[in-house]
């Protein structure tokens, strides 16, 4: 359902672009959505490729999405909109426990928050680190000509089992806008 949800939202995204000519969509994810996303990740098994959380900006299709709120936590942004008198909407279906997101957002970050509030900001940015790194390492080992990726079959043949499934991973990113998959799968 999350995923069918997350489909709908770039549809959505699209739409909207396409109805105000518009080739930029701003988004309001902010530093607990990326938390939130790195714990999800851990938890269903998928390796450091998806830890990264999400970037400042990305493409689908020809829209530009950009997220200028993620170095913030959803306190200060919650304080401003109080003082500053915006509205906002809030979905009652964060509230419900009933998916791994919402049990991380009301039980995992506030107990890290409570007995080690700087760990938070250490993760943040180590998965800057991480996530640097590693677009570092895909331009080394993607060839990208005429619109599409390749990856050279005698270097990934010699390759680690854990390079073969990190380069897998990087090929499927960059030819697809499906979420990304899980070490299993590979």
């Amino acid at each position: 359902i999350q995923n069918e949800g997350h489909q709908l939202r770039l549809s959505f995204y699209q739409e909207v672009a396409r109805k105000y000519n518009a080739q930029h969509v701003f988004l309001a994810h902010h530093q607990d959505d990326q938390l939130e996303h790195f714990f999800i990740q851990i938890a269903r098994g998928f390796s450091e490729l998806a830890w990264g959380g999400m970037t400042p900006t990305s493409k689908i299709n020809k829209i530009q999405l950009i997220r200028p709120l993620l170095e913030l936590d959803k306190e200060t942004l919650v304080k401003y909109a109080k003082n500053h008198q915006l509205s906002f909407r809030h979905d009652a279906s964060n509230d419900a426990d009933y998916y791994l997101r919402n049990r991380i957002r009301h039980t995992i970050i506030p107990k890290i928050k409570a007995t080690s509030p700087d760990l938070i900001q250490r993760i943040i940015p180590a998965l800057k680190v991480l996530k640097t790194s590693i677009e570092s390492e895909k331009k080394q080992v993607l060839d990208f000509q005429k619109n599409t990726y390749s990856l050279d079959i005698n270097r990934f043949k010699n390759a680690s089992s854990i390079q073969q499934k990190r380069w897998l991973h990087y090929l499927f990113e960059s030819s697809t806008h499906l979420p990304p998959r899980s070490d299993r799968l590979w």
